[in-house]
């Protein structure tokens, strides 16, 4: 293994080792609203001036955050992209190393 295949080889582990240290996390808070009146009992109520029912919204995040830090208590790592990531990493760092290997570069 030349010089070069190593320095590939080696900054491809590197990337891999922070690509774990800061993974992509995803996480899902929620937010209560009022929503309008559908049905004509919920417009009768609306106009007795009773309170407006409410739905709850799912709202999903995704961010990076180091793997002791996640960005909130409900918060996982998100495992399929993570998993993505790292087989992206593996094909680009292993074609760099066979190119460098069919060049001949020593």
């Amino acid at each position: 293994m030349s010089k070069r295949q190593r320095y590939v080889l080696l900054g491809g582990i590197a990337l891999f080792v922070l690509m774990g240290i800061f993974p992509p996390w995803r996480y899902v808070s929620y937010l209560s609203v009022p929503r309008e009146p559908r049905t004509a009992a919920e417009r009768l109520d609306a106009a007795r001036g009773r309170p407006k029912r409410r739905t709850t919204l799912e709202i999903e995040e995704k961010a990076y955050a180091p793997i002791f830090s996640p960005p909130g208590a409900r918060s996982r790592i998100d495992l399929a992209q993570l998993s993505v990531q790292w087989i992206v990493l593996g094909a680009v760092t292993a074609g760099a190393v066979l190119t460098l290997k069919r060049n001949g570069h020593t």
